[in-house]
């Protein structure tokens, strides 16, 4: 550990302004030995106007969203299976990393709710005492502050992950006993959530047997296809003694899937409610990938109830493949027999300035004075002058004096930049939060702006939602390349929202935020076609608006500057500016264009 020399003449010293005895000097930690400063927002009347503005557009959705890798993460993803540890590692060591931190923060979101989305973030360090020369630490933050009970769990979650780790180097007695205690433990403490889970479940699967189709085999000719699949997923083989699914099987292994429906129906009406939600868990988690149970769901006539059982079976099956990820992560992930769990304080919430900009004003700050034409494009095409600066007084007065509370991803950046520095930060912090569900668009824009380098960390993904309280407490203390990092994220920040506001309107879907939201792209392409006209006029009316606005901020009454940024500056789930290609015809909707379709959203093909 690096230590302070002290000079032997003088019985004091002054340290960043402040004198001390030798003794006392001898006691300050070596992070505290630098100089340090404040931070404090600047302007922040200037960045909530611009953020509720945005908010205006398209209900607050931006773009389509990015749905992360695997959106439906319960059908696509490389968790460790039951009978088979070979997937453990699948993607590398990086895309293990990945995963684990994800299906930690969705273990912590141990009920329904925003107050309880959860992030975790990964710290490696050197560490001579262990085997393999690192030592883990978990840094976790949550929307809600943690209690005694939260304390407990993650107490006895480290000390049985620490177990698992450690069985990589000498032999542990009784391991099959510690992973099961693991398991029990992630039960209790998600318990409100499966709880809830359970009785979804139970409810539409009462409207499926009273619907007949839990009784009756499908024809095979009617047999719906998984939502999202090709014709290809016709050849499975859910049972090896069925054999490949076929003309021939079929009314075989759609008896198979109704009689693992039955076994679901049955769990659910025990009355042993422990037991209940470690077997649906149990048994959800076997079913989640069988193709013959999604065929026979979706031949269900009623589309929006098979689309809940799917996704109920998905949902409660979500513990046990977190529990098989964070197994195979302390296996796997050097460092783990030394681990430790930091809970994140969760800092006080900043109060809004009682005194918020006008919707004059705000558009004043983009360069764009307050007309009919700014108000249709900026806003939407139905918006007036009038209701425009209605709306926007609304918003403005609901932010007002408001508690503007810290999301969880900016709750470990704080922590972060309290307990580190900036080589820390790029030598021993793993680039990647992981989070329980998709990010807000604010959030993301904040990440992707955070960093010496540029982005310093990413996540699963953004569901581009924008949410108008959100926040940054001031902080006393940090070291000055901490507090420039903090300021020159916001300056790009405020870029980004800048730039978000010039762009053509897109009545976008909105994205599921859930980690297992479930999304059927080809029903959106009817949707995407009818809004053709719309969309195409709405592009060329705004291109004119768009190409004179001044990308400078006006300096009058405390508006900050706003620079010009690249495509690379945007952060995900943003629509980049169109690049012009070979004239083309678009892979859904036939029409022909040069870029991606602006008609359906979909990709054109030579």
């Amino acid at each position: 550990m690096f230590q302070l020399a002290l000079p032997p003449a003088s019985d004091t010293l002054n340290f960043a302004g402040i004198v001390l005895s030798r003794s006392q000097a001898a006691n300050v930690s070596p992070f505290h030995r630098v100089m340090t400063n404040d931070f404090r927002w600047e302007n922040v009347e200037q960045f909530i106007s611009l953020v509720n503005l945005l908010s205006l557009r398209n209900g607050g959705q931006l773009g389509t969203g990015s749905a992360e890798k695997d959106e439906e993460i319960h059908i696509t993803d490389s968790d460790v299976s039951e009978n088979d540890g070979s997937e453990a590692n699948a993607g590398g060591e990086d895309g293990l990393k990945h995963r684990f931190l994800d299906r930690f923060a969705e273990v912590m979101s141990r009920d329904k709710g925003g107050k309880h989305v959860s992030c975790v973030a990964l710290r490696d360090s050197q560490d001579r005492h262990t085997e393999d020369g690192v030592r883990v630490s978990l840094l976790v933050a949550r929307n809600e502050a943690f209690g005694v009970h939260d304390q407990t769990f993650f107490s006895t979650v480290e000390k049985l992950l620490s177990i698992i780790g450690a069985s990589v180097f000498a032999k542990i007695k009784d391991l099959e006993a510690i992973k099961n205690a693991l398991w029990e433990e992630l039960l209790r403490y998600n318990e409100p959530r499966l709880d809830y889970y359970a009785d979804t479940l139970q409810e539409n699967l009462e409207s499926f047997k009273c619907s007949g189709f839990q009784s009756d085999i499908p024809a095979y000719k009617a047999t719906q296809l998984p939502l999202g699949s090709n014709t290809e997923t016709r050849t499975f083989c859910d049972d090896t003694d069925i054999g490949i699914y076929s003309e021939t099987t079929h009314d075989t292994y759609m008896r198979f899937a109704q009689n693992h429906i039955r076994e679901l129906d049955d769990i659910l009406h025990t009355s042993d409610r422990i037991s209940q939600r470690r077997l649906l868990a149990e048994k959800a988690y076997s079913i989640r990938h069988m193709t013959s149970i999604r065929m026979l769901i979706n031949s269900c006539s009623v589309t929006s109830l098979a689309r809940k059982l799917v996704s109920g079976i998905l949902f409660l099956g979500r513990l046990r493949s977190c529990y098989f990820t964070l197994v195979a992560g302390a296996q796997s992930i050097p460092g783990f027999s030394r681990l430790s769990i930091v809970l994140v304080k969760t800092p006080a919430p900043r109060i809004s300035p009682s005194a918020l900009l006008s919707l004059g004003e705000a558009m004043k700050c983009l360069g764009l004075s307050l007309n009919p034409t700014s108000v249709r494009n900026l806003i939407g095409a139905k918006s007036s002058v009038i209701s425009a600066e209605r709306s926007f007084k609304q918003i403005q007065s609901n932010t007002s004096q408001k508690r503007l509370p810290t999301h969880a991803e900016l709750q470990l950046i704080l922590h972060i930049a309290q307990t580190t520095d900036v080589e820390t930060v790029d030598r021993e912090m793993y680039p990647y939060i992981g989070c329980s569900k998709l990010s807000c668009f604010l959030c993301t824009s904040f990440l992707k702006s955070f960093g010496r380098y540029g982005s310093a960390f990413e996540t699963r993904g953004c569901h581009g939602k924008v949410y108008t309280l959100w926040s940054i407490p001031d902080i006393a203390g940090l070291r000055d390349d901490m507090v420039s990092l903090l300021n020159s994220a916001l300056k790009n920040m405020r870029n980004i929202l800048a730039r978000e506001m010039i762009k053509p309107i897109s009545s976008t879907p909105h994205v599921p935020e859930s980690s297992a939201g479930v999304t059927d792209v080809h029903s959106l392409q009817t949707h995407y076609i009818d809004r053709y006209h719309k969309e195409l006029n709405a592009q060329r009316e705004f291109d004119s608006l768009s190409a004179g606005v001044s990308w400078r901020l006006s300096s009058d009454r405390g508006c900050e500057a706003v620079e010009e940024l690249g495509t690379e500056d945007l952060p995900e789930g943003t629509e980049r500016p169109n690049v012009r290609a070979a004239p083309a015809k678009c892979a859904y909707c036939r029409c022909e264009t040069s870029r991606k379709c602006s008609k359906c959203g979909g990709p054109w093909t030579p």
